[in-house]
């Protein structure tokens, strides 16, 4: 039962480091956004944001990660 075969985990460890840059730079691009807009305090301040802005109520939903 022992095979000789051997796989290539090249291809692999590129795509890992590239979404771990990805992850290095959307991190702190969240903290800046939730800085610049904090999310609601309440379930009604959230539908009123999802109905001025779709966009900025699923990022202070954690959208981007």
């Amino acid at each position: 039962m022992n095979q000789d075969t051997k796989i290539n985990f090249q291809p692999l460890y590129r795509v890992t480091q590239f979404l771990a840059l990805i992850m290095l730079i959307l991190i702190p691009l969240q903290i800046v956004i939730y800085v610049i807009a904090p999310p609601p305090d309440t379930v009604k301040g959230f539908f009123e944001l999802y109905q001025q802005n779709p966009f900025f109520g699923l990022l202070s939903l954690d959208f981007l990660y």
